[in-house]
């Protein structure tokens, strides 16, 4: 049963990396693709995420800049809230900014896990499904740290990404059979 549900996990992430994350997402384009004149649109998208305009470097960064699937595009914005990314206005604390961007590297931590998953046959190792449990913690800071109006905006792509992680790290802590 741990390993049929720790799959099931594994299914849920790379599926989450091609539904939309952010209902915004889906008004412009499917599966990636860049629609093209939608400027009003994607500074909606950039105020809606946190950032804003800039007068000198033009649109701040937002999902329909990155090109590729919608759950790259996500990655994309909350790895460039981390590293706080030139023309990236965050209207929240420093703090929530960096826990926020720092959902962009808990996709490490799965691959390493889907890596373990494919190279050993007895399942992922209990640190390693702690610290996944630890990740889905992290990325409930999207609903935590949002106000209402972008809490609603979340959509299918961030519940199944977020859901993924809860499913393989309670795989990885289930006891094994005997």
């Amino acid at each position: 049963m741990r390993r049929n549900l720790a799959w099931l996990g594994v299914v849920l992430f790379a599926v989450s990396w091609f539904v939309d994350a952010h209902k915004m997402q889906g008004m412009a384009s499917g599966f990636g693709g860049i629609a093209e004149g939608l400027s009003e649109l994607t500074e909606g998208v950039a105020k809606e995420m946190g950032g804003t305009p800039s007068a000198q470097s033009g649109p701040a960064p937002a999902f329909l800049d990155y090109g590729g699937p919608p759950g790259w595009q996500a990655c994309r914005l909350a790895f460039d809230m981390l590293i706080n990314k030139e023309g990236m206005e965050f209207k929240g604390s420093e703090t929530e900014r960096i826990l926020l961007g720092s959902t962009s590297l808990t996709n490490v931590v799965m691959l390493l896990a889907v890596l373990l998953l494919f190279l050993r046959m007895n399942g992922i190792p209990k640190p390693l499904g702690v610290l996944l449990l630890l990740c889905f913690a992290l990325n409930l800071g999207w609903i935590y740290h949002s106000d209402a109006e972008s809490r609603d905006q979340l959509a299918m792509g961030y519940y199944l990404w977020t859901g993924s992680f809860l499913l393989v790290g309670l795989a990885s802590l289930m006891a094994s059979p005997d």
